[in-house]
């Protein structure tokens, strides 16, 4: 058995720690102490490895290996290894098939939770990336996480450098992705609800839906979520039919608190995630459910979302959570969640497995 063969192996001394990609951390509290939390990735399939085998040895002051502890990683390759004894060093070992893939030094101190840091799992993507700020996403707290190491921030909350951004059609042909977190600006960009803009081609709502509408046309990626939906809703109209009246800016913004158990609804995804279900968080509310999608939309994730009209709960069966769809060469894609509240799961591999279709 494993465990038997484990606790046989000496205890290793390396004398530096290896360049796996784990690093000690400054303490931080965590669920119980004395613990060592990281994460494994598999080097060939770029994606977290489930099922290897972590361990470490415990050994008295004069080297004497008395006691072994191994956890196994679990669908996301996290690993955690509790009740270890505190202020000393260890040696972690990852074992693969029976074989010793990493060895690394920790340093554990007394009633600390070590959370290393987490390997690089993905190769470097070789992409133009920009990102409209706003409320409430951040895609470019995750991009560095799947391999994007550079893109440019557009200021999606003061109008004028969003606006600015939008209405240059070359500016916009310089990025191959551009993603819109949820919250940033639209009255007077996506939509005139007020009639403030004079009418005509152009004004400037109609010249940004144009020039998305062509950036994406020639080859580029759109990624939208949460609140940004008015994107598609302006751009795409017949594409994705969102809760409530389209014409009338964010009335699909009813969705309610909590956790959808999504099906991954796109075979090739499911392979990639090695999983049918898993769970989306919408932690605040008021998010646009998706009732339908038209022809050409690829869902990926959908599940049972729930909205409120009041004290009235309601619920869409099967309500697509994200989708795309093609538009010319380019591709549209938009996620009802918000991305950065759902790195608890496999938000990182869905999001490289869409920017892969950029490749």
């Amino acid at each position: 058995m494993l465990i038997s063969l484990l606790s046989l192996l000496p205890l290793l001394s390396l004398g530096c720690q290896s360049d796996s990609g784990f690093h000690p951390v400054a303490d931080v509290e965590g669920p119980g102490e004395n613990q060592i939390t990281g994460r494994v990735c598999d080097p060939e399939l770029l994606t977290w490895k489930e099922g290897a085998q972590v361990y470490t040895h415990l050994a008295d002051s004069s080297g004497f290996i008395y006691d072994t502890r191994v956890a196994t990683t679990d669908i996301d390759g996290y690993w955690t290894l509790s009740e270890m004894p505190g202020d000393r060093d260890y040696e972690i070992f990852v074992v693969v098939d029976n074989v010793i893939v990493d060895s690394f030094l920790v340093h554990l101190s007394e009633g600390q939770h070590a959370v290393l840091d987490e390997p690089n799992c993905f190769q470097d993507l070789d992409l133009d990336v920009a990102v409209v700020s706003g409320d409430y996403d951040d895609f470019g707290a995750l991009l560095g996480q799947i391999g994007v190491v550079d893109y440019d921030i557009i200021d999606g909350q003061t109008g004028e450098e969003l606006e600015q951004f939008l209405l240059n059609p070359e500016t916009l042909l310089l990025y191959d992705v551009v993603f819109f977190n949820g919250g940033h600006l639209e009255e007077d960009i996506f939509y005139d609800s007020d009639g403030s803009l004079a009418p005509g081609p152009t004004n400037t709502v109609t010249r940004v839906k144009e020039n998305l509408l062509a950036y994406a046309e020639s080859g580029g990626m759109i990624y939208s979520s949460d609140w940004s939906y008015d994107v598609i809703e302006a751009v795409w109209p017949d594409k994705i039919d969102f809760l409530g009246d389209d014409l009338v800016p964010d009335d699909a913004q009813r969705g309610d608190v909590g956790s959808v158990r999504a099906s991954v609804a796109d075979p090739p995804l499911k392979n990639t995630l090695g999983t049918e279900t898993l769970d989306v968080v919408y932690d605040l509310a008021v998010w646009p459910p998706v009732e339908s999608v038209g022809q050409g939309v690829t869902t990926y994730l959908s599940g049972k979302a729930t909205w409120r009209d009041g004290d009235e709960v309601y619920e869409v069966p099967g309500s697509p959570l994200l989708m795309s769809f093609k538009a010319g060469s380019g591709l549209v894609v938009y996620s009802t969640y918000r991305n950065e509240s759902n790195t608890d799961t496999k938000v990182f591999d869905i999001l490289r497995y869409l920017l892969d279709k950029v490749q």
